[in-house]
């Protein structure tokens, strides 16, 4: 132990400088007295007038006589029957009484103290800071009050001194008992001040006797934004800022619980308003401290902060919430199992599944299903929830039979390892999707894709053997047409002018027919040819095919005044011979369809990503958006043959030339404002 000071002081310690000089004044006359009794009685000790040693005097068998104890005076009978130690010393600190307290105080015999110096008895001890100074006692006469930890004696000593004319006197306590107790206060303190600092919760103090509520450290008004509160004002401070609803729900159980003097714990969570207008979360609980009644007489507990881990809750349960409408939205079977196989959680259709094919109802917890009725047998579930426990992810087609009259449920079934934060797979996650309807109708897709190509192969079969039809009929019609036409130019030589003009009319129509006949078998043999021919795939410069092009129509374009614009076209992968026959075909349209005045042809290529699109556009007469499909027909003529000349093939041969090299033709236009005539090729031929 270390010295310290302290402001306590006993009963006997306060007594006041005037009270003590009133009973030394008192002592030296009850000491004439008694001395002069004692002459008179023919008894005699020099003790009465020197300074005394009551517990000395008690002691000393030396001694011829004693004072009777009738004789001593109440002072006398006061130092020698208290329990504390008392002193009197003149002016130079020279011990003149005591009372066996002192000595015992001081761990010294009487006999050592009487006549010594009290600064010897401490000489030991003695530092600069006892107050033993004669002139300041004789001086100033301040009374003094010090507490000094008296090695001989082990223990703690307040020493008060209250001078007096002759010198002064001295009280000494023993206050050990009481400086330990207060240690062990100051270290409880502080303890409990490092708790309260190592913890966010604030600790309170409720006595139910004065109702205040002490909270050292004032820490949950710190964190609601509020100013500290005084033990008196923590009650109506709570009755305001905590919610009404919760708080009058609080007080009822809690009332409930301190009069029930078998609980002796309370808990509960309520809002709180703090300082910003919005209300936090509080978590309180507290130890009932009951008298031997039962009687709750205190309560100590502590408060906590729980706004954050209550809006965590809050967001965990509203995520689970709409996870669970989530996946019970769906009518595909969702679940989940451990490591021990058995079900972390299901949605509404896993139950209901498992529900028609166990015939019982399934609970999370349980075992998973392991196996499971098939179309021909069981399908064993056991080995693919170890591989996915095993860290496979992968998928499965199943097919389920419900019921021996019921269909198959055709299922797709997706199996998800989960993990945790380390990467140790602690669980899978199933998801089962109902593909019968898709199953079905990919069988459908199935069968009908191969009556498509079935009929495909026909229609081929059927399109070769026309192709080949139209070019031997083509070929064979030549011979008779041109024997028939030869006839006919024969007879008009030969009768000329012998025949009427009826007859001579007749010979022209038919002639004419012939002629017309023969360019529509050359068109069909084009158009045969155009399908039938070997497909060329090798560059082509389309500059050079639209001048050879555009040399077959210079006489036209000179004697109708149309004006060509031509852009730079670019070097595609095709064939020539094709290549010419689509530009010739197109510009042939738009030179045959021209407007009277001022008449032109553009011809024009624009690059795309895969493909180049060639346009070849003019001012012409224009064509209705209803035949705009239609003018790509065989034989498809919009117009008179006396009108304008042709066949109605030409841009039919152009649809088959683009379609074999795996590019679109289309037309854009309004009548009287021309046309424009777009085709793609595209820059690589993907083979067939």
């Amino acid at each position: 132990m270390h010295p310290s000071k302290s402001s306590n002081a006993s009963n006997v310690s306060q007594l006041s400088l005037a009270a003590l000089e009133e009973l030394c004044e008192q002592l030296r006359q009850e000491n004439q007295s008694l001395k002069k009794r004692l002459e008179d009685t023919g008894m005699h000790d020099s003790s009465i007038d020197t300074p005394t040693n009551f517990d000395a005097a008690q002691k000393d068998e030396t001694r011829p006589t004693e004072a009777p104890v009738s004789l001593l005076t109440p002072l006398q009978l006061l130092t020698v029957n208290i329990k504390d130690g008392f002193i009197s010393v003149d002016k130079g600190w020279m011990i003149i009484k005591h009372n066996p307290q002192a000595a015992q105080l001081l761990s010294l015999p009487g006999k050592q103290l009487i006549g010594r110096s009290l600064p010897d008895v401490f000489a030991q001890e003695i530092n600069s800071n006892l107050p033993f100074n004669p002139q300041k006692i004789t001086e100033e006469h301040p009374s003094k009050m010090f507490e000094h930890w008296h090695q001989p004696a082990q223990a703690w000593l307040e020493i008060n001194i209250y001078p007096t004319s002759e010198g002064a006197a001295i009280f000494i306590k023993d206050i050990t008992q009481r400086k330990q107790d207060e240690a062990d206060l100051r270290a409880r303190n502080e303890r409990h001040d490092l708790v309260a600092k190592a913890t966010n919760d604030s600790i309170w103090d409720w006595d139910f006797k004065t109702g205040q509520v002490t909270r050292p450290g004032n820490l949950l008004e710190t964190f609601f934004g509020h100013d500290p509160l005084e033990p008196g004002e923590v009650d109506a401070f709570w009755n305001t800022h905590a919610h009404p609803e919760d708080w009058q729900r609080i007080n009822q159980r809690r009332n409930l619980l301190l009069a029930d003097p078998t609980v002796n714990y309370w808990e509960d969570d309520y809002r709180f308003l703090n300082s910003a207008g919005r209300y936090a979360y509080v978590h309180d609980r507290g130890y009932i401290i009951r008298d031997d009644t039962g009687k709750a007489i205190r309560m100590i507990g502590a408060s906590q902060d729980i706004t954050n881990e209550k809006e965590q809750v809050n967001e965990v349960v509203r995520l689970q919430q709409n996870f669970e409408s989530l996946i019970n939205s769906t009518t595909d079977p969702i679940w989940s199992i451990d490591t021990s196989m058995h079900i972390i959680a299901a949605n509404t259709a896993y139950k209901e599944l498992a529900e028609r094919i166990t015939e019982r109802q399934i609970r999370e917890g349980e075992a998973a299903m392991t196996q499971l009725p098939g179309v021909h047998e069981t399908y064993n579930w056991e080995p693919l929830y170890r591989r996915a426990l095993a860290g496979e992810c992968f998928n499965i087609d199943q097919s389920i039979l419900i019921s021996p009259t019921s269909e198959p449920l055709h299922m797709v079934v997706s199996f998800l390892p989960i993990r945790d934060t380390g990467g140790v797979v602690t669980g899978v996650a199933c998801y089962q999707k109902n593909v019968t309807e898709l199953k079905q109708a990919g069988e459908q897709l199935q069968r009908l894709n191969e009556s498509l190509a079935k009929r495909a192969e026909e229609l081929v079969a059927s399109n070769t053997e026309l192709e080949k039809f139209a070019y031997v009929a083509s070929h064979d019609l030549q011979e008779p047409l041109r024997m028939v036409t030869g006839f006919l130019q024969l007879i008009e030589k030969k009768y000329k002018g012998q025949i009427d003009e009826t007859a001579s009319r007749y010979i022209h129509f038919a002639v004419d027919g012939a002629e017309r006949m023969k360019h529509l078998i050359n068109d069909l043999l084009q158009y045969s040819r155009a399908g039938t021919a070997v497909l060329e795939n090798q560059p082509v410069a389309m500059n050079d095919v639209l001048k050879d092009v555009l040399l077959i129509f210079q006489h036209e374009f000179d004697t109708a005044g149309v004006t060509i614009v031509t852009g730079k076209l670019p070097v595609i992968d095709a064939g020539r011979s094709a290549m010419t026959q689509l530009l010739q075909n197109l510009v042939g349209n738009a030179l045959k369809y021209r407007q009277a005045n001022e008449p032109f042809i553009k011809i024009s290529a624009e690059e795309l990503d895969s493909a180049w699109a060639f346009t070849v556009a003019d001012n012409g007469i224009g064509i209705e958006e209803k035949f705009l499909e239609k003018i790509f027909v065989v034989f498809q003529r919009l117009h008179n043959k006396d009108e304008y000349s042709g066949t109605g093939i030409g841009l039919a041969i152009c649809k088959k030339i683009v379609e074999r090299y795996q590019g679109k033709i289309w037309v854009e236009s309004s009548v009287g404002k021309g046309s424009k005539f777009i085709f793609t090729i595209p820059k690589k031929i993907v083979p067939n």
